[in-house]
């Protein structure tokens, strides 16, 4: 997931990008989202997940990454 891609909504408080293979998120991909309250990302091909990633997302909630690859966040 390229860094910004949701920039332009910044409203956004839900989240499904499950079963989609992503393989990567860039660090700054949900920067702008301050009121993501709930992320899937689920099912995917995720190996790494940057520490900072939802830093901005001070309300998320609930993030789901079950049946991923991580080894390293």
């Amino acid at each position: 997931i390229h860094s910004n891609i949701f920039e332009s909504m910044k409203k956004l408080q839900f989240i499904d990008l499950s079963n989609n293979r992503i393989k990567h998120i860039d660090q700054n991909s949900f920067h702008q989202l301050k009121s993501l309250r709930s992320i899937l990302l689920n099912n995917n091909s995720l190996k790494v997940l940057n520490p900072v990633l939802f830093n901005n997302c001070t309300k998320l909630e609930f993030v789901n990454l079950n049946d991923n690859e991580i080894y390293i966040i």
